[in-house]
């Protein structure tokens, strides 16, 4: 699978072709519930829409969601949102359920057979949550049988080192008990990103990826 093309974020690293992968041999052709956490403008939620699968897409910024503006270096960005988008698509209201909410707000009745999230919970909004947490959150939204898939930031400034939420490698296993099955598992290094925005020069970041399934 490959991210959608018209995100703005669409440049920004991520192994979501790794998971997809895994996606293609675990869960064959059938149709998945799918939940993405941390939506942004639908890079994630419009790959699994073209598959024909039911998508729930949760975001805690409106801008992200149903437009606005943002500002890059001197520029003021237009941004569509995943609520137009999706309209752009052509997809129907029932394709994909969107709500803007703080992930630890998030109420559910139902489970997941895909949850996935990228680079969600660095960032400062969330350090009033333990990453036990919100890991433990986000693991509850999936199924017995189901996929659980995560980019991450591993530390790489000094600072990063004492914050849980830039977790080091071979350290996020430790969150998934025998109920899980790991999957991947990677230290994925330093890579050098463009500037795009959120991030007006350019930089570096310490990436990882996770995938794990929950076999009971």
């Amino acid at each position: 699978m490959q991210v959608y093309q018209k995100s703005l974020w669409k440049e920004t690293f991520t192994s979501f072709s790794k998971f997809g992968e895994i996606i293609k041999g675990e869960c064959f052709d059938r149709n998945l519930n799918v939940l993405i956490v941390g939506c942004s403008d639908g890079k994630y939620v419009f790959p699994f829409l073209e598959q024909g699968h039911q998508v729930t897409a949760i975001d805690n910024d409106p801008v992200s969601l149903y437009g606005g503006e943002m500002k890059f270096k001197t520029d003021i960005i237009k941004i569509d949102g995943l609520v137009k988008n999706l309209i752009l698509e052509g997809y129907a209201e029932s394709a994909c359920t969107v709500i803007q909410c703080d992930l630890m707000d998030f109420e559910y009745t139902n489970q997941y057979d895909v949850v996935l999230t990228s680079c969600s919970w660095h960032y400062s909004k969330n350090f009033k949550y333990p990453i036990k947490q919100i890991i433990n959150k986000i693991k509850n939204f999936v199924c017995r049988d189901g996929l659980f898939f995560a980019d991450y930031m591993m530390p790489i400034k000094e600072k990063h080192f004492v914050l849980e939420h830039y977790i080091p490698p071979n350290k996020l296993r430790n969150f998934f008990g025998q109920q899980w099955k790991i999957i991947l598992d990677l230290d994925l290094g330093v890579i050098e990103e463009e500037p795009h925005i959120g991030k007006e020069e350019w930089h570096t970041h310490h990436y990882g990826a996770f995938a794990s399934k929950k076999i009971f």
